[in-house]
């Protein structure tokens, strides 16, 4: 008899590929601004890439590489926690983009959200704060598990960062508030 939770994990991870590629392809836009198009460097439009990539490329490597390397704590999950970081941040990059574009660029006349380096880079901020949940429980679940962790608590990691942007009036460029303030309550519990 064939033992279906073999392969459990990647049926569900090619299942929630699907949707995101749908939701990226129907209801997404790509948006950049070319910087001879730029007269106010101080304020830099939001998707010039030429002012943000420096710094997402930083984040970048901080999260796939830095995390990756920092979770080798455990001496015999080491190599498993490179591999499921590096899979679990891609996961939780793609849902946090689609999360927050439906929850904070989300435009009423095109019906689509805006992707750019900028709200990639504040997806790798979300991920950072499931990246650190993975390192409570790592050795402790299963990778379906860890996606699974990560497909719910994406929502509410985002759902923090708006309630802490719309009611309390926080700004916070390097994210690092809501990010802590989302790894204290998931702590706390």
């Amino acid at each position: 008899m064939l033992n279906y939770r073999l392969y459990l994990f990647p049926i569900v991870l090619f299942l929630l590929q699907l949707l995101f590629t749908f939701l990226f392809g129907f209801y997404s836009q790509y948006e950049y601004f070319p910087v001879s198009n730029v007269t106010d460097f101080e304020n830099p439009p939001r998707g010039l890439v030429e002012f943000y990539y420096s710094m997402f490329t930083d984040i970048h490597v901080m999260m796939f590489i830095g995390f990756g390397f920092l979770m080798t704590f455990l001496s015999h999950y080491s190599y498993s926690a490179i591999g499921f970081n590096f899979i679990l941040c891609a996961f939780t990059v793609e849902w946090a983009l689609i999360m927050r574009g439906y929850m904070f660029d989300w435009n009423d006349s095109t019906q689509k959200f805006i992707i750019d380096v900028k709200s990639l880079s504040t997806a790798d901020f979300v991920s950072a704060s499931i990246l650190i949940s993975m390192g409570a429980v790592l050795g402790q679940v299963s990778p379906l598990q860890l996606i699974l962790m990560a497909f719910f608590e994406v929502p509410i990691q985002v759902v923090n960062e708006w309630i802490g942007t719309h009611f309390f009036c926080a700004n916070d460029a390097g994210e690092s508030m809501f990010v802590h303030v989302f790894g204290k309550k998931n702590k706390i519990e």
